[in-house]
């Protein structure tokens, strides 16, 4: 035989499907249990690579395939969501693998299915040509067709031949009296189960909660198919009624068919009539009224007639032929002679004249014998002669027919009205098949209502899991800010660290200057007493001026030239007035900048009471952000106890419905309030984030102001420099004066070599000059020591304006640790006071410095006056000795210009202290600004963490509220599995009610049958001879 292909493809069912899926998955994934996702995509995975088609619900009933596996002990639950299979599972799975080819794991997996499955094979059942309208993917595996069989239900198997009478029961007309009545108890037996039945499936649809959860096509298709079938059963009844009626219809014709209405040979038909008080007990109300029942004599063979037989379905045959059993020619054969009878021999015979016209009581003899004449309706067999009949035997055997008729009318009548009793029940069922039908529509409308739900509360949960995502992404970003801000804290500590370093090092420069001040301080006292001295000597010389004012006039010729050169030294004592006033000038405008400095200082730390304002508001709304979690977290377990409450109500569906509704719609309202609330809150995260840009703008600015301060510093530095570019000048000069007060003393030897041997008051005067002369050369040592600390100061200054930029550079990225920075701060503020009492006293010293220098210029005044008197006093004394004037002259500059390089010295030291105050009021500046930013960095810190705190909150609600959805997602889909097992029951119940109605039938049927079946055989009737 030639091989042929087919197109079509090998079905498997879902347990085949949902075993493979498992062990594969195992197999490849290498994993003990399996999620119950993970096998519906490893199924779709598999019927794509087998080209197997997949029906619309197939996830339910993968869903359903699996609970039934753990229900036959193949699967076991490890992890809520999860199975693996069973110990006995595997071991089935390892014989079915050692036993089949490694090529064919379908088999393997069938196998295994079929090993623990608890129901046998099936055999194929026609499809009916209601089906034909569903899809094909209702049919695609043993399970759908198992249920829809189930809920199809069953028909009768009926054969062409013979029907049987029960087996071990026998007929109706051979049970007495007794065994009737217990046959009818048991009939009502039967119907009072089916009655209890009934109603405990009523109770047990009023009760369900919920129903199942098939689609609600299927579902209307499948109440579609189910009415359809019971309008078929109803038509089926309504057509066996009609057939029934027709049939006794057509037994009474045959009983009333034509006779003989010849004399002597003709023959009548009588119908039996049951007795009066019979009949009356069959037209009253409390008994059906029986139809008209015909008994048929064996030796009839009657003839349907062709326009009243019904037509009949396959399954259905005349009930007329019942019980009875034809010859090969189809004559009868009576079961009591169980001789054949011959066709009748009067072929005009008006049988079927009176089918359907009902029983008669009045057609036997009128003379009340109802073995009269009329009964010679029997037909003459081969073998009977009238010449050979017996009357006396024929009458005995008539009494005992018409008493065996007697007792089959009364048994045909207690049937009948037990027929009429099931057809009763019958409409009383389908009466309740309508309720039911009318409740499955509720349910239906039920099913939809809480689809809505369901599709609603999918909704919300998808809404909920992209506010999750949102939030999981906010809070990444968050953390990996605030990575970038703890590795920022870290730089910021170790520059805070490497500042407290430099300022530990500009405090132990503070120290030294302070101890360069005091030492400049007892300098100055020096010089003071110095001029204290020098006056006491100018005492002295004005003690000898009057011995030397001849000489002074002998040399004021010589002086005239000496008064011009005094005139151009007045000018450039009034540059360097000029240059001093300049210098104060500079001074002032370094204390306005002081001042202003001190004003953007109140500045700043007004914007730093700003910005604790801020964050006192800040604080402020994350107490209400706390509250309002609160009452969120409140409002999450009124939630969670109206779930409990809707779980509960779920139980009692048909009184609980308006409560549910009512609870889903706070459920919802809660649900938007609760979405609305986390608007607000991402409002006010928004509203913090904003507070968050505006202190980074304030640092910002902070920043700048600082680096102002930095070009301030700069400046103030460049000046500096011209101050010591000055200095130096000043020291050439005092090098140039150095060296004439080194001429003049030469000058000054010469003259006292040319006057000892003159005046020795002039050698004392010599003298004393040269001790000034020694002291002022002390001076000018002290000086250029202290021009040689400036310079060093200078240079340490520099270093420390370079460290400050360097400072200023590092300032953006600075974080300091909170308690150091504070007790740093406090340390800082009490120096910073400190140096403020100091610049206090230094400005005093400052003062009266300035008034010593005035002091001295009055003193130089007088000491000029007194010159110019001695220049007199000289003139009239050396005349002669030009020289030695000359000499005396450039001594007297040499005064003068120590004198100069003094006051010069002291505002060298004004404006290095004027220096050093503004760079330690820039220092503070700068401290505080760093105090600032890190008030600044503090309050984002802490912003930061309660907004990271309250989204770790808002994740943590929103998990828990997506796991409580999940858990009512599930609960509901449990509820949902307990209603369609609840509705199979109910589709089972309702088959075997059905099928226990048409078995009823059946039996009534049979039982019909064998009453009619029993024939009686006629007496031959006796014929005179003529």
């Amino acid at each position: 035989m030639v091989a042929s292909k087919t197109k079509k493809t090998v079905k498997y069912s879902y347990a085949e499907r949902v075993i493979g899926a498992v062990s594969q998955t195992q197999q490849e994934q290498k994993k003990h249990a399996v999620h119950l996702a993970t096998i519906r995509a490893q199924v779709r995975k598999r019927a794509e690579a087998k080209k197997d088609k997949l029906g619309p619900q197939w996830t339910k009933w993968v869903k359903r395939t699996v609970d039934k596996l753990e229900d036959q002990g193949i699967l076991k639950s490890e992890a809520p969501g999860s199975v693996t299979f069973t110990p006995n599972a595997k071991k089935a799975l390892s014989t079915a693998r050692r036993d089949t080819p490694h090529t064919d794991e379908d088999a393997v997996y069938k196998r295994v299915s079929q090993a623990f499955s608890t129901r046998g094979l099936k055999r194929r059942r026609p499809r009916y040509s209601s089906a034909s309208n569903r899809d094909d993917e209702d049919e695609e595996d043993d399970d759908e067709e198992h249920v829809l069989s189930v809920l199809k239900g069953k028909k009768a198997r009926r054969s062409s031949g013979r029907v049987s009478t029960g087996g071990k029961k026998m007929a109706i007309s051979k049970m007495t009296k007794a065994e009737l009545q217990a046959e009818l108890r048991s009939l009502q037996a039967a119907h009072a189960q089916t009655l209890s039945s009934l109603s405990s499936l009523q109770t047990t649809v009023q009760t369900s909660s919920r129903d199942h959860d098939e689609e609600m096509e299927e579902e209307s298709d499948e109440s579609q198919r189910l009415r359809e079938e019971l309008e078929a059963r109803e038509k089926e009844i309504e057509a066996v009624r009609k057939e029934l009626n027709d049939v006794k219809s057509r037994m009474g014709g045959e009983e009333s068919g034509e006779g003989e209405e010849e004399g002597g040979s003709g023959m009548m038909s009588r119908l039996t009539s049951p007795e009066p008080s019979l009949a009356g007990d069959v037209s009253s109300p409390s008994h059906p009224i029986l139809p008209n029942i015909l008994i048929t004599h064996p030796s009839r063979s009657p003839t349907p007639n062709p326009s009243r037989a019904p037509t009949l379905k396959p399954q259905q045959r005349p009930l007329a032929a019942l019980g009875l059993t034809r010859t090969q020619s189809g004559s009868f054969i009576s079961t009591f002679s169980k001789q054949p009878t011959p066709a009748p021999s009067d072929s005009g015979s008006v049988i079927g004249d009176h089918v359907g016209d009902g029983m008669e009581f009045d057609d036997f003899g009128r003379d009340g014998d109802v073995f009269g004449p009329s009964m010679s309706v029997g037909l003459i067999t081969p073998e009977s002669s009238p010449v050979k009949s017996r009357p006396s035997k024929e009458s005995g055997k008539e009494k005992e027919y018409q008493d065996k008729i007697a007792a089959l009318e009364q048994a045909l009548i207690g049937r009948a009205s037990e027929v009429q009793t099931l057809e009763g029940q019958i409409l009383h069922l389908n009466t309740k098949g309508s309720s039911l039908e009318a409740l499955v529509a509720e349910r239906d409308v039920t099913i939809t209502g809480y689809d809505s739900q369901i599709s609603t509360l999918r909704a919300e949960l998808s809404v909920c899991a992209g506010t999750l995502v949102e939030k999981d992404a906010l809070i990444a970003t968050q953390q990996g800010g605030l990575s970038e801000l703890k590795e920022l804290f870290d730089q910021r500590d170790a520059q805070t660290a490497v500042l407290e370093t430099e300022k530990a090092s500009h405090l132990a420069q503070l120290d030294d200057l302070n101890k360069h001040l005091e030492a400049v301080e007892g300098s100055a006292k020096v010089v003071r007493e110095s001029l204290a001295e020098a006056t006491r000597e100018n005492e002295a010389l004005v003690g000898v001026r009057g011995a030397l004012e001849e000489e002074v006039r002998n040399a004021n010729k010589a002086l005239d030239a000496l008064v011009v050169q005094r005139d151009g030294l007045e000018v450039r004592v009034q540059s360097l007035e000029e240059e001093a006033q300049a210098r104060s000038e500079a001074f002032n405008s370094l204390t306005a900048e002081k001042s202003t400095l001190e004003e953007t200082i109140q500045t700043l730390q007004a914007a730093q009471l700003g910005l604790n304002a801020e964050l006192a508001a800040a604080r402020a709304e994350k107490d209400a952000a706390m509250v309002e979690r609160d009452l969120l977290t409140t409002d999450m377990n009124n939630l969670t106890v109206d779930i409990a409450t809707l779980n509960a109500a779920n139980m009692t569906l048909a009184n609980d419905l308006a409560t549910a509704n009512d609870e889903k719609t706070a459920l919802a309202d809660r649900i938007e309030k609760l979405l609305s609330e986390v608007g607000e809150l991402s409002a006010k995260e928004i509203g913090l984030h904003q507070n968050v840009d505006t202190l980074t703008v304030d640092l910002e600015q902070s920043r700048r102001e600082a680096k102002e301060l930095a070009l301030q510093c700069a400046t103030n530095g460049r000046m500096r420099d011209e101050y010591e570019a000055k200095w130096k000048t000043a020291t050439v000069d005092g090098e140039r004066l150095k060296e004439e007060l080194a001429n003049a003393n030469e000058l000054l030897v010469e003259f006292r070599d040319a006057v000892t041997s003159k005046q020795g008051e002039i050698v004392a005067l010599e003298s004393s000059r040269v001790e000034a002369s020694a002291k002022i050369a002390v001076l000018q040592q002290q000086s250029t020591a202290s021009a040689v600390t400036i310079s060093e100061l200078g240079l340490t200054l520099d270093e420390t304006r370079d460290r400050l930029k360097k400072a200023q550079e590092a300032a953006g990225s600075l974080t300091t640790r909170l308690n150091e920075t504070e007790e740093a701060r406090t340390v800082l503020l009490a120096e910073v006071a400190r140096a403020e009492a100091v610049q206090a006293d230094l400005s005093l010293a400052l003062e009266q410095k300035f008034e010593v220098a005035a002091k001295l210029e009055a003193e130089v005044g007088a000491l000029t006056v007194s010159r110019n008197e001695l220049q007199i006093a000289l003139k009239s004394a050396l005349e002669g000795q030009a020289a030695s004037k000359t000499e005396h002259e450039l001594t007297v500059a040499s005064l003068d210009s120590a004198l100069q390089s003094s006051k010069s010295h002291i505002g060298s030291l004004e404006a290095e202290l004027s220096t050093v105050v503004a760079a330690r009021a820039k220092q503070s500046n700068q401290l505080d600004c760093l105090d600032a930013e890190l008030n600044a960095a503090r309050t984002l810190l802490d912003s930061e963490v309660a907004r990271s705190s309250s989204l770790e909150n808002d994740l943590a609600k929103a998990i828990e509220r997506a796991q409580a959805s999940e858990e009512e997602v599930d609960e509901l889909w449990k509820v949902k599995e307990v209603h369609e097992r609840t509705i199979r029951s109910l589709g089972d119940a309702l088959s075997k009610l059905r099928k226990m109605q048409v078995d009823c039938l059946q039996e009534v049927d049979s039982q019909i049958a064998s009453a009619q079946s029993s024939p009686v055989p006629k007496v031959r009737p006796r014929h005179s001879v003529v």
